[in-house]
């Protein structure tokens, strides 16, 4: 997809270093453990989780558990990967970045449904000791019901977009600061794990508003998204200032790079829940064609 947009394929001819120890992008990789250990380690879970539940009291094909695991790698890769270098650079790279996260790797995993897998696979001790209080706390009870009700997760959703995109400063800042950074890719997924906890279906989590209003929430978060989109893509300046200081990978301007970065942050991410909003459709269709259960 990006490599269709203008000028994308200079990317692939660029081969600047840009590693203090004279590596150049495409060898960087960042393997940074406060990332890949917990992300390991909940993989671990999963997978061990799915190995002790053998009298399944539902289905769970295997193609939920490679959804899952390929979420999983897409999450890696965006945050550790090559792509993580470029991302410094440009706003282009850093949109790709987000987009992965948010519109592939996030769903990839909760369509893998790991709610009953995690808890099987986790060390007993945290099962009892820490989840199990919370979750039937009323507090916890409170807090989760709140949070991921259909109009709190459009809420946070939308205004993390529109907050880190489009109020002065806050980008900049992120760039500046690696801490602030960190905070702004975590704000990036749980968002998106509010806002798609929502739209899928995997047993035993089951969305709160039914399949015609589950299409209709797609289309107008998505419409929302796109609108920080459109600002970014018709602004006639650089929004982000830190971009102008920065040595550039590709031979881009920082208008040019600004306006294929929200090209990448509005086209995909429309294709994607136009797609999730068509299936769950024909989901609703089906049901409503199919001929009654005879009793």
């Amino acid at each position: 997809m990006l490599l269709l947009l203008p000028g994308a394929a200079e990317a692939l001819r660029v081969a600047h270093e840009v590693a203090p120890d004279g590596r150049v992008w495409w060898q960087v990789w960042r393997l940074d453990p406060t990332f890949l250990i917990p992300v390991a380690l909940l993989t671990w879970w999963y997978l061990r989780g799915l190995r002790e539940w053998p009298e399944r009291s539902r289905p769970h094909p295997r193609w939920r558990t490679g959804i899952f695991l390929a979420g999983v790698a897409l999450l890696v890769l965006a945050q550790e990967s090559p792509l993580d270098r470029l991302a410094a650079h440009h706003l282009t790279f850093h949109m790709v970045q987000h987009e992965i996260v948010m519109m592939l790797a996030v769903p990839g995993i909760l369509l893998g449904a790991p709610a009953t897998p995690l808890l099987r696979g986790m060390p007993h001790w945290l099962r009892q000791g820490v989840v199990r209080p919370i979750a039937g706390s009323r507090l916890g009870s409170s807090a989760y019901r709140g949070l991921t009700s259909p109009g709190a997760a459009a809420l946070v959703f939308i205004g993390t977009v529109w907050v880190w995109h489009l109020v002065p400063g806050w980008y900049d800042a992120a760039l500046r600061q690696p801490s602030l950074h960190v905070f702004q890719h975590a704000s990036f997924a749980f968002a998106a794990t509010l806002f798609w906890w929502n739209v899928i279906e995997a047993a035993p989590h089951r969305p709160r508003l039914e399949a015609m209003p589950r299409v209709l929430y797609l289309v107008v978060v998505g419409a929302l998204k796109d609108g920080a989109a459109a600002f970014i893509v018709f602004a006639s300046l650089p929004l982000y200032q830190e971009y102008g200081h920065i040595s550039r990978i590709v031979d881009w301007t920082p208008l040019r790079d600004q306006q294929i970065g929200g090209l990448v942050m509005w086209v995909p991410g429309t294709i994607i829940m136009l797609a999730a909003a068509g299936a769950i459709f024909l989901g609703w269709f089906q049901a409503e064609d199919a001929p009654p259960a005879e009793s």
